[in-house]
């Protein structure tokens, strides 16, 4: 269905293009009133365009006098009875005529026509990769030229002179579909030409994951962890977690990461894998002091956007390893020591700072607000008594 789609969009594109050769043709006024022509000297014409006198007031005529060899002599009234007078140039040259009543008082006018101009701009398309760059385009015309792109990711060469080329500057496309930019090149007396830059879906594969760590969750998101002095992160990053995505069997050896990424406090955090193999992954999330935990089965990375929540239900951890709080799951906390077990290995040096009134941004600050106290204790105490430790395959 994407290809059907794709080579449908291409086929627009050229019937556009190829038929968009032809000329424009325009309709040129000329007002008679006043014993004068107006404009009397009409400039712009091409072969095609059509030449309508309109009456204003009086009684006139238009009448050819000297016109290029094989073009058709015409001579009209233009009154109250024949309002208007068209016609249609076929031969390029410079073409003169009179009022035939009022040329002695110099009512009189002309025009110069001429071939209408070429526009070709090759190739109809260029396909190029999601990683940002450019393409060029050649156009082949004798007149002045401008471009425009529909696609504000996609800039180019705004106009010309002659044969040229338009250069086409093009941003990343981190997004799961192919994507166009149509580029309307226009000239004087020519139909504009539409031409298109289509650029692939992105190879990358991006990871949204949701997570609440125990420590900072607050009911409904995440508070600002800590240090001595207020927000460790700036913006709406709670706290930084590291994760890992493992191969599916034995031994689970490391696929992709450790990643450092930023969770931020209504519990998104997003990586992007490059060159990652389409496969089954697990994903493992680790924080400072908080128990490591796994998805809870392998997760297909094939399309390129994975979402993964792991605050939805306690089965998204292996072995449901996660803690429900106000309707949600939370990672466990009070791993201080990050051997995988909540117990007394974590209380000592959770207990050695809260005696020396230490604070900051450290690990044995359980809950994240920047002094150790009977608030971490806390954790430490009820995870450690219901045995909490890290489950994996």
């Amino acid at each position: 269905m994407k290809n059907n789609i794709f080579l449908k969009c291409i086929l627009f594109t050229l019937l556009v293009s190829f038929s968009s050769q032809e000329a424009i043709a325009t309709k040129h006024i000329v007002n008679t009133q006043n014993f004068i022509f107006n404009p009397a000297n009409l400039t712009g014409v091409f072969v095609g365009d059509t030449i309508r006198w309109v009456w204003i007031n009086g009684i006139h005529t238009t009448t050819s006098t000297t016109i290029p060899l094989g073009a058709a002599t015409w001579n009209s009234p233009i009154s109250s009875s024949v309002t208007f007078f068209e016609y249609r140039v076929t031969v390029s040259g410079t073409y003169n005529y009179r009022c035939t009543p009022h040329v002695g008082i110099g009512m009189i006018g002309s025009f110069t026509a001429a071939n209408p101009p070429s526009l070709s701009v090759t190739p109809s398309n260029q396909n190029v990769g999601p990683e940002a760059g450019n393409t060029s385009f050649a156009v082949t015309t004798t007149a002045n030229w401008t471009a425009v792109s529909n696609q504000p990711w996609c800039t180019v060469t705004s106009s010309g002179s002659g044969n040229g080329t338009i250069t086409a500057v093009f941003d990343q496309n981190n997004q799961p579909f192919f994507r166009f930019a149509n580029i309307t090149v226009s000239a004087p007396g020519a139909s504009p030409v539409l031409v298109t830059v289509t650029q692939a879906q992105s190879t990358n594969k991006t990871l949204n994951l949701t997570l609440f760590l125990e420590g900072l969750f607050n009911g409904t998101g995440m508070n600002h962890a800590q240090n001595a002095s207020g927000n460790q992160f700036a913006g709406n990053t709670a706290d930084q977690v590291t994760v890992e995505l493992r191969n599916a069997t034995p031994p689970y050896s490391l696929a992709g990461g450790p990643f450092l990424a930023n969770a931020g406090n209504t519990g998104a955090t997003s990586l992007i894998f490059t060159g990652l193999p389409d496969n089954n992954y697990y994903i493992v999330v680790k924080h400072r002091n908080s128990i490591e935990t796994w998805s809870n089965s392998p997760v297909l990375f094939i399309s390129p956007l994975i979402n993964y929540d792991f605050t939805s239900s306690a089965s998204q951890a292996f072995g449901g390893n996660l803690k429900p709080v106000s309707g949600k799951y939370v990672i466990f906390g009070g791993d201080v020591n990050q051997d995988g077990q909540v117990d007394s290995g974590d209380m000592t040096p959770v207990d050695n700072d809260a005696g020396n009134f230490t604070s900051g941004y450290i690990a044995s600050d359980a809950n994240g607000d920047g002094t150790i106290d009977t608030a971490d204790v806390t954790i430490l105490d009820n995870n450690s008594a219901e045995f909490v430790g890290a489950v994996t395959p």
